[in-house]
């Protein structure tokens, strides 16, 4: 059993690594900085990252649909797992859909064969040709997704985060624009706090 976990914890140790050494390859994001209105006015693709379960889905909801509100004319796509994709349908203010296999770091005899598919994913996302991504998850499957959408803006939360053997303050990297979060508010205004940096009014 003992070998089982940790053999479970290395697994889970594999994102660190890799998120070190993307990191090499990326630049560090503006730390709370807001994108400036002029470069939001080009934005007419817009791709957010939800890979949690349903009921942070749901919590997320109103920041959708302040984005909606904001970007009025562009075509709005929500990622998430694989299992919400038929429920995440019913949202408003979302024109489609995406789906990304999860839960390779988590227990479970699937890791490998669901990493796969999820590398296998991404460069669908890369070919939509997003123009803004906004990453209400800030793992690392969500912020590495967004990366590899390769759009100009992507927006994303600085979360702390254990990674097997190790922990990290975050995926800056992975994104352009980054920001700290209030752990201590509700789970709404902190997804709120996202679609305010992409120039949205909060939705109560």
């Amino acid at each position: 059993m003992r070998i089982r976990t940790l053999a479970g914890r290395l697994l889970r140790s594999l994102p660190w690594l890799a998120h070190r050494v993307t990191r090499l390859l990326g630049r560090p994001p503006q730390r709370d900085a807001f994108p400036s209105s002029e470069t939001m006015e080009g934005v007419r693709r817009i791709l957010l990252i939800k890979l949690d379960a349903l009921g942070d889905l749901m919590m997320t909801s109103p920041a959708i649909r302040a984005l909606r509100r904001r970007f009025p004319m562009a075509e709005i796509h929500l990622l998430v797992q694989t299992g919400v994709a038929p429920l995440a349908r019913f949202l408003p203010g979302v024109d489609a859909v995406e789906s990304l296999p999860c839960g390779f770091l988590i227990r479970g005899g699937q890791r490998p064969r669901r990493a796969l598919a999820w590398l296998a994913a991404l460069p669908r996302l890369r070919r939509r040709r997003y123009d803004l991504v906004v990453d209400f998850s800030g793992l690392f499957h969500s912020s590495a997704a967004a990366w590899a959408a390769g759009a100009p803006l992507r927006l994303g939360p600085c979360r702390r985060l254990p990674l097997g053997f190790f922990s990290t303050e975050g995926f800056g990297h992975f994104y352009t624009h980054e920001f700290v979060g209030d752990e201590a508010a509700h789970y709404a205004d902190r997804m709120n706090r996202l679609a305010s940096a992409a120039g949205a009014e909060p939705d109560p």
